[in-house]
């Protein structure tokens, strides 16, 4: 009996044209919406200084973090995404970013932030991996194959650019509690 892996691989390596197209921009969507996540602190450094009541060095341990769990995590969750399918893998994924930024609401503390920002980091490494695979795979026998993936990795930067615009005009209208939810809705809506 084939593994669920190698099922779901060879129904991606048969994707038409059309169908690895679909699947290279639901990817790069929520790479842009995994960018808010990555990068939603450095927009707005003061109004987390003072919201939580830090300073920069403490800031900088929970920016770091995100950073140290990818790249300690990616070649577990690499391993660990062969063996589940990959809308299971997305939707863990996805939770992970959506738990991280809750907990981040209700973080009175700066212990709790930095153990939102590790589940944050892990749903993001299941993501970047799980993208990387899909668009690769839909892509295996197309001429394409570098296009679609450099597409997909451009996803992280447009999601940096847009969150580095929009995430000061959330703060001024719904404080830093509106720039954690518009990132709990736009990944939400993504994962569906």
């Amino acid at each position: 009996m084939e593994n669920n892996s190698t099922v779901q691989a060879q129904q991606i390596k048969t994707a038409t044209p059309r169908s690895a197209i679909i699947i290279l921009i639901l990817s790069t969507a929520i790479m842009v919406a995994a960018g808010f996540a990555n990068f939603k602190f450095p927009p707005l450094i003061t109004d987390f200084l003072a919201y939580y009541g830090i300073e920069m060095g403490a800031l900088s341990i929970v920016m770091s973090v995100f950073q140290w769990v990818c790249i300690i995590a990616m070649l577990p969750i690499g391993l660990l995404l062969s063996k589940y399918p990959a809308k299971l893998s997305g939707v863990v994924g996805a939770v992970c970013i959506i738990l991280g930024n809750v907990i981040a609401i209700f973080a009175a503390n700066i212990g709790l932030l930095v153990v939102s920002r590790v589940i944050e980091g892990l749903g993001y490494c299941v993501l970047q991996v799980l993208t990387q695979s899909l668009v690769t795979t839909a892509f295996q026998n197309s001429k394409a194959k570098g296009t679609a993936t450099g597409l997909l990795n451009t996803g992280m930067l447009f999601g940096q650019m847009i969150h580095y615009n929009v995430a000061p005009r959330v703060v001024l209208t719904a404080g830093l509690e509106g720039v954690y939810l518009y990132i709990i809705a736009v990944i939400a809506v993504l994962a569906v």
